[in-house]
């Protein structure tokens, strides 16, 4: 029998423990490699997903990638497409440098706009909406003339700067 310079004769423990230990290690690789770092959905985000019709607000798209354990995928910034299919003249698109976001700005008129958003990292277009607001006030904040306004408009209290809630009031 063959012995090593430490004295253990190299027979079949040896290499049984080798073999083992390089089959733990590419195990513990693919479940690793399966379950974290392999992207099993995707989704598009647009931040904020409303912007104001002033010509200047803008909206970031991007794509994020999912793993099986339901986390962003690390080290994940695929590259995008952007297709406007609905309201395509309300808005214009600037690439990022690396094409992984895309800026939009929204233009002057208020509405909906619905674009296609193709990457390498999917087989399928994914959808995404962007709502242009206009710039005017809400409704429900301040009511048309004639209507109730549920207590929004005050009624200066006789004697003081104070105002109390008139609920009873109708808006001029």
């Amino acid at each position: 029998m063959r012995t090593v310079p430490s004295g253990e004769p190299a027979g079949p423990k040896r290499m049984q423990a080798w073999t083992l230990a390089v089959t733990g290690i590419a195990l513990a690789g693919g479940a690793v490699w399966l379950y974290v770092f392999s992207p099993i959905h995707a989704a598009v985000d647009v931040s904020p997903p409303a912007v104001y019709a002033d010509g200047t607000s803008t909206a970031v798209v991007s794509i994020r990638l999912e793993n099986r354990l339901g986390f962003r995928i690390p080290f994940s910034a695929p590259r995008l497409q952007c297709f406007p299919e609905e309201g395509e003249h309300l808005v214009s698109f600037r690439y990022e440098e690396d094409s992984t976001r895309v800026v939009v700005r929204a233009g002057l008129t208020p509405g909906t706009v619905v674009f296609r958003v193709r990457t390498p990292a999917t087989p399928f277009p994914l959808l995404a909406r962007l709502e242009i607001r206009s710039m005017t006030a809400s409704s429900r904040r301040f009511p048309r003339r004639g209507m109730r306004c549920g207590g929004l408009c005050m009624e200066r209290v006789a004697g003081g700067s104070s105002a109390k809630p008139a609920p009873s009031l109708r808006c001029l």
